[in-house]
């Protein structure tokens, strides 16, 4: 099998998750045939615990072969169920279904392609992708959004494999725009700190340190693409408005003095504009380059708060 996830064509692996379905699907009958004669089936039927969705060995020792299995191949499964192929994508999120279902793993690792798989134009797959995380998500409350950055990066990587450079954070559905991430939006309404974390990770990614950031740490069209999520997706209240644009305003104030006072200084340096005597754009000096894409993820936070503002009519005070 690791062969096959390291050399194996499409094909192959598309095949090795058919089997490793076809597998669970016959443990889960088997263990439920003997639901309540043995002991093998307490970890289908009790409440689990924090320790088990951590990974305790002794907890996963009950769940024989399937779970070992599972744990080993896991990152595996979850690369699959974002490739390229839709054949192969499809045949691993139905292994990472039946994992979810049958507890076999952290549900919060598998996640990142539940949530990509969310903002998939393939109306099947979106739909099965929104009744898992619907599923866990009611199993297993705030504790699912531990890692809600590593989400929503996964699904731009995601949406660049489908879509390459032409990548955009909304579409059209139903005649109206929507969020590309509206479907998972959907799922966390109900739940005010899951729905909140989701708002501050959208917005994070905007805060930069000058101290310790480089140039390449600042992928522009990563931050329009949460940009264009976030002036699309329904919200239904005036607070959870004012959350974002309050953090929009906290991260515009400390970044936008500190890159002033970094402007006025490469502009003492000499260096706030590549000399006309550069060779090539290759030797643009990278302070330079640093400050450029700063301005232009600030540039594209104070664009989107002043949309914000203006469709939901909030005082900017």
């Amino acid at each position: 099998m690791d062969k096959i996830f390291e050399e194996g064509t499409i094909e192959l692996k598309t095949q090795l998750m058919r089997v490793y379905q076809e597998f669970l699907s016959a443990e889960e009958k088997r263990i439920d045939k003997r639901e309540g004669s043995s002991t093998g089936s307490v970890m289908y039927t009790k409440d689990i615990d924090i320790n088990t969705l951590l990974g305790d060995t002794e907890e996963y020792a009950e769940l024989g072969v399937n779970g070992s299995l599972m744990q080993r191949y896991l990152k595996k499964i979850l690369k699959c169920a974002l490739a390229e192929s839709e054949d192969l994508r499809y045949a691993a999120f139905e292994v990472v279904s039946a994992i979810i279902h049958q507890g076999l793993a952290h549900p919060v690792l598998c996640m990142p392609a539940i949530v990509a798989a969310e903002t998939s134009p393939d109306l099947i797959l979106r739909n099965k992708a929104f009744y898992l995380h619907k599923y866990a998500h009611d199993k297993y409350g705030s504790l699912l959004y531990s890692q809600m950055n590593e989400y929503l990066s996964t699904s731009y990587q995601y949406q660049k494999i489908l879509y390459g450079s032409q990548v955009q954070g909304k579409h059209m559905c139903d005649a109206k725009m929507d969020a590309v991430l509206g479907v998972t939006f959907s799922v966390m309404k109900d739940k005010k700190k899951a729905r909140f974390d989701f708002f501050s990770a959208l917005i994070k990614p905007f805060s930069f340190d000058l101290k310790t950031t480089t140039a390449d740490e600042i992928d522009i069209d990563y931050l329009k693409y949460l940009a264009e999520n976030v002036v699309s997706l329904d919200l239904s209240t005036t607070e959870e408005v004012l959350h974002m644009v309050y953090i929009m305003d906290r991260i515009l104030m400390t970044l936008g003095a500190d890159l002033l006072s970094y402007v006025h200084f490469l502009k003492k340096q000499g260096i706030v504009v590549p000399s006309e005597d550069e060779q090539d754009e290759d030797d643009i000096d990278t302070d330079f380059t640093l400050a450029a894409k700063l301005s232009l993820a600030l540039c594209i936070l104070m664009y989107m708060k002043n949309l914000l503002v203006e469709l939901y009519d909030i005082p900017d005070e």
